[in-house]
């Protein structure tokens, strides 16, 4: 996938990459009270330096939701994928204040540019055939 991949005119994919890091800690600052006990995004330079290190793994898809401006709406991640007879994946997400609630992740996180073949929720809930 290249470093960007357009949804539609107001959505856009962004590779994490240490561009973003001061834009990223800004945004999950503001969010702190939105993600409660559900999420814990980086705080600190050196935790999101880990988040690149884990978007970087072989069998995970990490991409920064951003909107037509590119300011950070939020984070989709597919995580444990498989490849061969299964192509699929975990997702997971979360969106920064003031997109939550606004449909952001929602698309981001039915658009693959990865081509697996489904998608499921972390605690076993749901699963999504792309």
């Amino acid at each position: 996938m290249s470093k960007r991949v357009h949804l539609n005119s107001e959505i856009l994919l962004e590779k994490p990459s240490l561009r973003w890091e001061a834009d990223f800690l800004e945004a999950a600052r503001r969010s702190v009270k939105l993600h409660g006990h559900w999420v814990k995004p980086p705080q600190k330079s050196e935790e999101y330096r880990e988040l690149l290190r884990r978007a970087r793994a072989a069998n995970r898809f990490s991409h920064f939701v951003c909107d037509s401006e590119r300011n950070l709406a939020g984070v989709v991640n597919i995580n444990e994928v498989v490849r061969g007879a299964f192509d699929s994946g975990y997702l997971g997400f979360y969106a920064f204040v003031p997109y939550a609630g606004r449909g952001y992740m929602r698309c981001a996180g039915l658009q693959d540019p990865h081509g697996l073949l489904s998608v499921g929720s972390n605690d076993g809930t749901a699963e999504l055939r792309l």
